[in-house]
């Protein structure tokens, strides 16, 4: 496990001012079809794929920025307002192709190679540096939608995987597999107070998301309250929203990736490659992107972190629904 220092914000307020600290922002709708009935779900799996359909320029100008918040509260809040908390790979690609944007709209898309041809300067290249740099600084590292589920290196899945108060029941299909990794992407998987979900089970054997008519709210943690207590939460998530992935790295370095996901054996560095920092134990949780963000730091995929830590949150808002 990393240890990385970081300011910690006030903790969770009460549940009528949870979010009352962060500033209102006016809401950016991303580009969508008609959206009359569908559910939030609905709207932002919708959402999702437009903006993988974007250039990151574009995607830029639609996502806002939340500083301070852990993944319980990411959860919460994306849940309270409606909004899809953006995934991994939509982040590599800002990360990994940001341009100046005042430049991309100035020169236009069909001069923009040829203009950099002709004042490709030392000077230039350390203002365009910084510019991306400045952006990238003021908004990274995220927590990213994307959530993975792994075991320690050469442990099959069993019944569950335990994580920081955080259970999760694998599906019979996925027991027994060694070396893999299982992703879902926001707003597929839901936290629920494990007393309630051990009183529903016997009705509810399929493993979907069990909806509550008045849930704990994740996130109501008492005042400088570090743990869940003896209850905890489960991860619900229904069984054909997870995608397996194989040969999921068993050690920290840089390796090819599948579905942005680090895979097999270490390589050497290149513009493909990723850096995966894991645990050398199990982990549940979000995959965390942008420490540093310089350089080779873009590429850098956080898989090891407590879900207790505050980072930012990119999130979209979405149509009004009913969540």
């Amino acid at each position: 496990m990393r240890t990385i220092a970081t300011h910690h914000a006030p903790t969770t307020l009460a549940a009528d001012r949870r979010f009352g600290r962060f500033k209102k922002e006016d809401p950016h709708e991303v580009r969508q079809a008609d959206v009359t009935g569908q559910s939030y779900a609905e709207q932002a799996r919708k959402a999702r794929q437009m903006l993988r359909s974007m250039d990151p320029e574009k995607v830029k100008q639609v996502i806002e920025f939340h500083r301070d918040l852990n993944f319980f509260q990411a959860l919460a809040l994306a849940k309270q307002e409606g909004r899809l908390i953006v995934p991994n790979d939509v982040h590599d690609r800002i990360l990994t192709e940001t341009k100046d944007p005042e430049e991309r709209s100035s020169l236009g898309d069909r001069d923009f190679n040829r203009s950099r041809e002709i004042c490709s300067t030392e000077q230039t290249d350390r203002d365009r540096r910084s510019r991306d740099e400045q952006y990238l600084r003021q908004n990274y590292p995220v927590w990213t939608g994307t959530l993975v589920i792994y075991e320690k290196p050469n442990a099959p899945f069993g019944e569950k995987v335990v994580f920081e108060g955080i259970t999760f029941i694998f599906p019979e299909q996925f027991r027994g597999k060694i070396n893999c990794a299982l992703v879902v992407e926001h707003p597929d998987f839901e936290l629920v107070d494990r007393e309630l979900v051990a009183s529903s089970r016997p009705t509810n054997p399929s493993g979907f998301v069990v909806h509550f008519s008045s849930p704990r709210k994740i996130g109501d943690l008492p005042n400088g309250q570090t743990e869940l207590g003896n209850n905890g939460y489960e991860l619900k998530v229904a069984d054909e929203k997870i995608h397996q992935i194989e040969r999921f790295a068993k050690e920290d370095g840089w390796h090819l990736t599948e579905h942005g996901i680090p895979v097999g054996e270490k390589v050497n560095h290149s513009n493909i490659s990723r850096f995966l920092f894991r645990n050398h134990g199990a982990y549940l949780g979000l995959l965390r992107r942008g420490d540093y963000c310089l350089d080779d730091n873009r590429r850098f995929v956080d898989l090891n972190d407590y879900p207790f830590y505050r980072c930012g949150v990119a999130f979209v808002q979405l149509a009004s629904s009913e969540v």
